[in-house]
């Protein structure tokens, strides 16, 4: 929009949430679908070539119909809370940096924590009936992150990140119908770290490779509700022209989960592994 501002919209069916299945542990029947679509309004005003700030919201929002179904001391085995719509709104703001003789930029983009109250119901297992027990209290924790790429040789590009979310102080409580909010997650704070290069190889042909690591950080035990502690991954692209307007773009990413527990270790996951692929055609007119 004119020389100094870019304006910018980004959507996803599913920025936050959970989607498990524990099954049935020595603790209860341990099952969660909660599907949280986050959309964001960012704008960008360039001071001059080489300095920008950021700045827009972010907005959360909890899809009807989800459900949790996890084990509460002292409370009824089995029952389950299923909860209502509710969205929430955070700030994002940031600054950047560009030398764009030499492909740099670097930038730190914060995002604020936001709080929800969901309207949430349970059903008692052994009788069938749903009763209204109130309203869940849930955070999305902040976040900032330092992105950076310059280029290091000719159509050489080295890029990076590093992630700071903080979650320990954004847990998630239900209310029971006798005996009153009760907490169900143990949310850690964590970092992850993203390093990679790029190389153009012909007028036609690029790619990239890169690490991922989310260390083992504040998990022990992990949050029934995230039953990951530690993930890393090696990810492949490859770009392609196909013609002056359009691109064809490649990706592969293996990825290894490790050792997790939930439930003082009575629910435990072991190290798995994951090999995604991904592909996009992409038109310029």
């Amino acid at each position: 929009m004119g020389d100094s501002l870019d304006l910018g919209i980004w959507s996803t069916s599913n920025g936050n949430g959970a989607s498990i299945d524990w099954g049935t542990t020595p603790n209860g029947v341990v099952k969660a679908e909660l599907t949280i679509p986050t959309m964001a309004a960012l704008v960008r005003y360039r001071i001059n070539d080489n300095i920008s700030i950021i700045g827009g919201l972010k907005r959360s929002t909890v899809n009807d119909g989800g459900l949790l179904k996890l084990p509460i001391a002292n409370a009824t085995a089995g029952g389950t809370w299923n909860i209502s719509s509710a969205s929430t709104t955070a700030a994002v703001y940031g600054v950047a940096y560009e030398m764009p003789e030499i492909a740099m930029r670097v930038s730190v983009v914060a995002e604020a924590s936001s709080s929800l109250d969901i309207d949430t119901s349970y059903t008692i297992a052994e009788t069938g009936a749903t009763v209204h027990t109130g309203v869940s209290k849930a955070s999305i924790g902040d976040a900032t992150t330092l992105s950076f790429q310059s280029g290091i040789a000719a159509d050489t590009l080295l890029f990076g990140s590093v992630r700071v979310s903080s979650w320990k102080n954004n847990q998630v409580s239900v209310p029971h119908p006798t005996l009153g909010p009760k907490p169900i997650s143990s949310f850690g704070d964590g970092s992850s770290y993203t390093v990679g290069l790029g190389r153009k190889f012909s007028d036609k042909l690029s790619g990239s490779v890169s690490y991922f690591s989310d260390p083992a950080s504040d998990c022990k035990p992990t949050s029934a509700l995230s039953p990951i502690c530690e993930n890393t991954s090696i990810n492949l692209g490859a770009k392609y022209s196909l013609s002056d307007s359009a691109t064809l773009s490649l990706g592969t990413t293996w990825t290894q989960y490790g050792d997790a527990s939930a439930f003082g270790g009575a629910a435990t996951t072991t190290k798995s592994t994951k090999t995604s692929y991904g592909f996009k055609l992409s038109y310029k007119f």
